[in-house]
């Protein structure tokens, strides 16, 4: 399995590269990498757009440039897709979740083991959301995602395929405000 972690985005709502924003000590992007990067991957691709993050040697990652970040995140997990190459089970992560666990990576890639044709879904009791694993025959359709729905519309479209990993509310807190950074 190899992980995609997303951080191109263009943080419009934040109104500045919130991934570069400290929080508990490091930038925000640094919370998600260095957690995946505990765990064994066959490769961690990491897509962004900023120079800063480009820049920053990482151990063990593979660093994937997005011009055009104003596609949306459609195309960050076309460019991480693609770099991935075909015939890998992929899970995605974004970079502004800093609450997310350990034990929670672990049990969801434990669970595909498992269900290895089934989309595995993060959820809380209020929502979904990432990280997701996509098995390797969704490729094309990872591919094909265009603007900024991403993953969820394959969720959406294949709601027979998915199963979903129970985590709790505070992991799936995604960092969209300066105020968030207090926390």
């Amino acid at each position: 399995m190899k992980a995609i972690l997303l951080a191109a985005g263009s943080s419009r709502r934040f109104g500045g590269n919130k991934l570069l924003e400290p929080f508990r000590g490091k930038p925000l992007y640094q919370h998600t990498l260095s957690l995946i990067q505990n765990l064994y991957w066959e490769e961690i691709i990491l897509v962004t757009q900023y120079e800063e993050i480009c820049k920053n040697e990482q151990d063990k990652v593979t660093i994937v440039k997005n011009p055009h970040p104003e596609r949306g995140i459609a195309g960050s997990i076309g460019l991480g897709v693609m770099a991935a190459g075909q015939g890998f089970d992929l899970m995605f992560f974004v970079c502004d979740q800093p609450y997310l666990k350990q034990e929670t990576v672990e049990g969801m890639r434990e669970k595909f083991l498992k269900n290895p044709n089934r989309i595995i879904c993060a959820e809380s009791e209020k929502r979904t959301g990432n990280p997701n694993i996509f098995p390797a025959s969704y490729y094309e359709e990872l591919l094909g995602l265009k603007g900024d729905k991403g993953g969820k519309r394959i969720i959406k479209a294949h709601p027979d395929q998915v199963t979903y990993y129970q985590v709790d509310e505070t992991e799936l807190k995604d960092f969209d405000y300066k105020i968030d950074f207090n926390g």
